[in-house]
């Protein structure tokens, strides 16, 4: 037996590993004679097949209604793959894998049997679409796969004792919000959603209510390339910046002057004084929380505002 796997990182089937044999085929989707049976509306009855031999694997989409997925993209001719590659194959996330050494495989046969019983109990537990953790599939990667599919629903996010949720309709980001603050603008929300690498994500399909006046204006793709260009700006920052928690202070007696701060300063200095916790002044400026942190570091550097113990 070969020493890669199926492992499904996301969906219905979620922790489940489906070993890869020395050579072959493996067919998969809803029909009782594929290799994988998946109970899965979004799954077509013949899916996709993975074939080769060795370390030599490919996909191909055997004509389904919504499509194969390699890596975030819809494939419509056969495409080789890689250890570390993902699928999306109805409503699963499987990840080609190299099982490590104490990882117990066990027989094909036998994972049919547990996915038969887990898509029994996923049913009797009425089960949301998909689900899984972000450290294993980033929010990008599961919007992008919502978006292909053009989904209507609520994608819930927990991370570190934050609930995030992004209402998406057809497709579409419309709106995003944390902790229920429906005072932070949904475009704040959304990149800062996109922040967390730790954490559980749920999908539920459902129609949803949209607020006009908050409705997101930008396109999802556009949303997704600012949120990757304001994580990584952030990331580059991160050293310098005290934890979304702290607490801020405006020193007593204040030394630097007031007249050498721009206008964009002394709105964050006056945001301090207001609200001190660092959090608190993101949520209650207008600005993007990328532009608030480079006037937070700059107001930290010039002894305007300090970070309290």
């Amino acid at each position: 037996m070969s020493n890669l796997i199926l492992r499904f990182i996301a969906g219905p089937y979620q922790g489940a590993l489906y070993p890869l044999p020395e050579s072959g085929e493996i067919s998969i989707g809803r029909g009782l004679e594929q290799s994988i049976i998946l109970d899965d509306s979004l799954s077509s009855r013949h899916h996709a097949l993975i074939y080769g031999a060795g370390d030599d694997w490919q996909v191909r989409d055997m004509g389904s209604t919504n499509g194969t997925f390699v890596n975030g993209e819809r494939q419509e001719e056969p495409v080789k793959l890689t250890v570390g590659d993902t699928l999306l194959i109805g409503s699963s996330i499987l990840r080609l894998d190299t099982a490590s050494a104490d990882e117990k495989l066990p027989d094909a046969a036998i994972v049919r049997e547990q996915m038969a019983q887990k898509a029994s109990d996923n049913r009797q537990a009425s089960s949301s679409t998909m689900s899984g953790a972000i450290d294993q599939v980033p929010v990008v990667d599961v919007l992008q796969l919502l978006f292909n599919l053009k989904k209507s629903g609520k994608l819930h996010i927990e991370s570190a004792g934050h609930d995030g949720e992004i209402l998406l309709d057809s497709g579409m980001v419309g709106d995003a919000i944390i902790d229920g603050k429906n005072t932070v603008s949904g475009a704040k929300s959304f990149y800062r959603i996109m922040r967390w690498t730790k954490g559980q994500f749920e999908f539920i399909p459902c129609e949803v209510q949209i607020e006009e006046a908050r409705r997101i204006q930008s396109s999802s793709e556009g949303l997704l390339l600012e949120a990757m260009r304001q994580m990584d700006e952030i990331g580059r920052l991160s050293a310098k910046l005290p934890d979304e928690n702290a607490f801020l202070e405006i020193p007593v007696p204040l030394e630097p002057p007031l007249n050498k701060l721009s206008p964009e300063q002394l709105d964050v200095l006056q945001l301090v004084h207001n609200h001190s916790q660092f959090v608190e002044v993101l949520d209650h400026s207008p600005a993007s929380d990328l532009a608030v942190c480079e006037l937070i570091i700059q107001l930290l550097d010039g002894g305007y505002i300090v970070a309290a113990n």
